[in-house]
């Protein structure tokens, strides 16, 4: 989910606002900066590329799902 700057009027003056933005990027680069980790201590796999590819941690299912993807590959 990509999201942009919100400029807003108020008063005839304008506002950027940054806070949730900011917010979502630091999250984003704090994952992208685990799933380098986890490639270089254990290789490129199912939970780095999707940490990469959507920007979250999987839900229970979707992490159920990848745990089974990396034991059937060990």
């Amino acid at each position: 989910m990509m999201r942009g700057l919100r400029l807003v009027e108020i008063e005839e003056r304008h506002v950027v606002e940054l806070g949730e933005y900011i917010t979502e990027v630091r999250l984003a680069a704090e994952l992208a900066a685990e799933a380098v980790a986890i490639e270089a201590w254990h290789g490129k796999n199912p939970y780095s590329d999707f940490l990469l590819k959507h920007q979250r941690r999987p839900d229970p299912d979707q992490a159920s799902t990848i745990g089974r993807l990396i034991g059937a590959r060990a």
